[in-house]
């Protein structure tokens, strides 16, 4: 009888014990807010709890990186889109104003134009919002990279991006590798668009596939007069951009952060490097497809 009670009562005490503790973290947990992160519990849990103190710890990791994410993402879009609305307010107002159809229909195009560039930043910032959030799921299919810059190529000359500076392209017939062509084009389109807008004009920009030891590696270089070595540790920061005064019609400062982002989620390398002012940019190596 007397072993009984003695173990009834270290069991009462380890029971008491462990609801002291749970009061605690209780307490904590009712003082939870969004700016104010709490400490790791579970740190003087018997050993039977600590399995559901790092399952809990770890479920408020992810629910305080999604408010983070979260906050990111709204001072993001109101960061990008405070301009071009302005743009679209002014020319709105100009337009009702003026009688003159050709004042209007600038005007109008300035609208189309600002309307653009914020859909393509919201475009941007969703696609980069769901790589942080691991909701975007790859799909690993063979991919021809000659066809697929070919085509590129294609369409930036049909709209008119590349007029001032030639591009001079260097592609194999063909570069069969296994990867997600939707990340890949959207790497792709990226880069050329970034060496398109800021090459110099009569300044040719070069596009090169090359098949090396390691597998296929792809440089864009153009003319960058404007670019210190110090600045390509930016290339991956969101809105950055050499010059403060906001971005042109086709940039936002998020081109080269998105290709980065992308590239990192598909563990594809790419690396910038600026040799007497000329800006390369290097994706690969993909291994080939055989």
């Amino acid at each position: 009888m007397l072993a009984t009670l003695l173990a009834t009562g270290l069991a009462l005490l380890m029971v008491r014990h462990i609801v002291v503790m749970l009061e605690r973290v209780g307490e904590q947990l009712a003082d939870l807010r969004s700016d104010r992160p709490i400490a790791r519990i579970g740190a003087d849990f018997p050993r039977e709890l600590r399995p559901f103190a790092e399952a809990f710890n770890q479920g408020l990791h992810h629910l305080y990186a999604a408010i983070v994410r979260e906050r990111r993402f709204s001072r993001d879009v109101a960061h990008e889109l405070r301009t071009p609305l302005a743009e679209i307010r002014i020319s709105a107002e100009s337009a009702l104003i003026d009688a003159d159809p050709a004042r209007i229909q600038r005007a109008l195009n300035a609208m189309i134009q600002a309307s653009s560039r914020m859909q393509r930043s919201v475009d941007t910032l969703l696609l980069l919002a769901r790589l942080e959030s691991g909701q975007h799921t790859l799909a690993l299919d063979p991919l021809d990279l000659t066809a697929l810059l070919q085509e590129l190529l294609a369409g930036l000359n049909v709209q008119k991006m590349a007029p001032k500076s030639p591009i001079r392209v260097t592609l194999p017939e063909s570069a069969w590798v296994q990867s997600d062509q939707g990340v890949i084009e959207r790497i792709l389109s990226n880069l050329l668009r970034n060496a398109i807008e800021y090459a110099p004009e009569g300044d040719d920009i070069q596009c090169r596939l090359e098949l090396e030891a390691s597998g296929w590696m792809l440089t864009i270089v153009n003319t960058a007069p404007n670019l210190q070595a110090s600045d390509l540790d930016q290339f991956g920061l969101r809105f950055w951009r050499k010059d403060s005064e906001g971005g042109t019609a086709h940039h936002a400062g998020l081109g080269l952060a998105l290709a980065l982002a992308l590239a990192h989620a598909i563990d594809l390398p790419l690396a910038f490097s600026l040799d007497n002012g000329r800006l390369s940019a290097r994706l690969g190596p993909w291994p080939p497809l055989l």
